[in-house]
């Protein structure tokens, strides 16, 4: 058991459907793969990576919608940072309603 082993990180977890709509609002569209299945692929392998190296990730199914909703009433642009901070505040809640 290493160190990291309770450590928890949220992924943010992206639909297909909604695929085409967060790259579209994101500040930072650049970061995302062209497809869906291109970055579902990506996200799978950096899950794996992220085991391997002690951590527990947790993929956090992301509404497109309610994200941005939460990322305007923080008035916060909706980037890379912001996704964390959010990804973070789900996981916060779903602690709390255990």
């Amino acid at each position: 058991m290493t160190n990291n082993d309770k450590l928890i990180m949220g992924v943010c977890w992206y639909r297909e459907e909604q695929w085409d709509r967060i790259k579209d609002i994101v500040a930072d569209p650049e970061l995302f793969e062209d497809t869906y299945f291109q970055w579902r692929k990506d996200a799978e392998k950096t899950l794996n990576e992220i085991r391997g190296q002690g951590y527990n990730p947790k993929k956090v199914l992301v509404d497109v919608d309610a994200m941005l909703d939460w990322i305007n009433d923080q008035n916060k642009k909706l980037d890379a940072a912001a996704r964390t901070e959010y990804v973070t505040f789900l996981l916060q809640e779903r602690d709390e309603k255990k």
